[in-house]
């Protein structure tokens, strides 16, 4: 295993616990205030696009990477998803928030890796 796959890897882990830990995250609470309705809605979107971008990652590994159309989509998507999820993530204010930041980073370079390697072979 050379030193790139054991990066990616390493990419693919933390993007999944940051996805778990989003999911059962609760939003940050101040010592006078409860959080807003506002933040926790905007909170579960952030997480969703999340969601949605482990979604399209797993999706590569079905047959549905035969169509050369997903392949090069996938990754436009992906990048859509990760300009939703972070400020939504930001704007939540959840304590999880730098862990749901870098699965949203990690997980468009690990799917580009992917569809890279797919395309090559």
């Amino acid at each position: 295993m050379n030193i790139l796959s054991a990066v990616l890897l390493l990419m693919l882990i933390v993007s999944f616990v940051g996805l778990f830990l989003g999911w059962t995250s609760k939003p940050m609470t101040g010592t006078h205030f409860p959080p807003h309705a506002w933040r926790r809605s905007v909170a579960r979107v952030g997480v969703t696009a999340v969601s949605a971008q482990a979604f399209l990652f797993v999706a590569l590994w079905t047959p549905l990477v035969r169509y050369q159309l997903f392949l090069r989509e996938s990754v436009h998507v992906q990048v859509l998803l990760l300009l939703i999820a972070v400020p939504c993530v930001l704007g939540g204010r959840m304590q999880a928030r730098w862990w749901l930041i870098a699965s949203a980073a990690f997980l468009p370079v690990v799917s580009w890796f992917s569809v890279l390697a797919e395309v090559a072979y």
